[in-house]
């Protein structure tokens, strides 16, 4: 390591005085590594600018190679370095990859309409049964000692806040909330336990009894309003698994896309007369 260490300091100012000669940085057995070699191998190189300690690792670990590669030339019969057909078959399995999905994405109607995916939702709802509780809460966090929590409640604990209200509420939130969740959205509840200090040891229980809720912990107020809520006895709603119905139907159309280019594919060899089958 120290020679190494070494080496490269003279190599550096080898370089610097002149830059028409390149000259081997290590060798083993009949291996060389010169500049353009680590260059080649690792783009970001640089003699100039890198440490000795991160050139030293490249050579370190250059070094270490070209010795195992050498300790299996010898172990190994020439039969058994021999990799020409798992290379072949690997770059015409790449090959035949690159093929078939761009020209599936090329072809792939990506347009879902809204009543299609409703649809498969419909007919497949028997694969959406909801085995988690799910809610959609406005939900406010601020600092313990936020003067106006007592006027953010009320706010918030309306049923039906007046746009003046909920301007109001907004306003507070955007100045004074550490943390909120405002949208009309599904949500695992599981989800919100890990972000609010709930004690739900059954859930179902806890969301049928509660609606509006305040918690207080050392450094924060919690302000929840549960609007809606689904127990695990029901289907996930449209809303919350649309994205993944999307998903299903368009990794389907890119199936059935596939098996008809591997047809045409074939039929257009056969009327090719490309294929030929001689078993006898």
């Amino acid at each position: 390591m120290r020679n190494i260490v070494l080496f490269i300091c003279s190599l550096s100012l080898f370089i610097a005085c002149n830059r028409t000669h390149e000259k081997v940085i290590a060798s083993v057995y009949d291996e060389t590594l010169t500049i353009s070699d680590l260059q080649a191998m690792v783009p970001e190189f640089d003699l100039q600018s890198d440490s000795i300690e991160i050139q030293s690792h490249y050579i370190d670990t250059w070094i270490q190679k070209q010795v195992l590669l050498q300790e299996a030339k010898e172990y190994l019969s020439r039969k058994e370095q021999n990799f020409d057909q798992e290379l072949k078959e690997y770059h015409q399995s790449l090959l035949i990859f690159a093929y078939e999905n761009k020209k599936s994405n090329d072809l792939l109607k990506k347009e879902i309409s809204e009543n299609e995916l409703r649809q498969y939702y419909e007919d497949h709802k028997t694969e959406f049964e909801m085995r988690k509780n799910i809610v959609k809460i406005n939900y406010i966090k601020f600092p313990i000692d936020f003067k106006q929590a007592e006027t953010a409640k009320k706010l918030l604990f309306l049923d039906n806040r007046s746009e003046k209200d909920q301007k109001k509420l907004e306003n507070l939130c955007n100045n004074f909330a550490q943390n909120m969740y405002m949208k009309n959205k599904w949500l695992l509840f599981e989800d919100i336990l890990k972000e609010i200090p709930i004690n739900a040891y059954n859930q179902e229980h806890y969301l049928q009894q509660n609606r509006n809720i305040e918690l207080r912990d050392t450094s924060s107020i919690y302000l929840i309003k549960i609007i809606d809520f689904k127990i695990n006895e029901t289907y996930f709603p449209f809303d919350v698994v649309k994205d993944n119905i999307k998903e299903i139907m368009l990794n389907h159309r890119r199936q059935e896309l596939l098996k008809q280019i591997r047809k045409e594919a074939f039929e257009k060899a056969k009327k090719q007369h490309a294929i030929e089958i001689n078993i006898h």
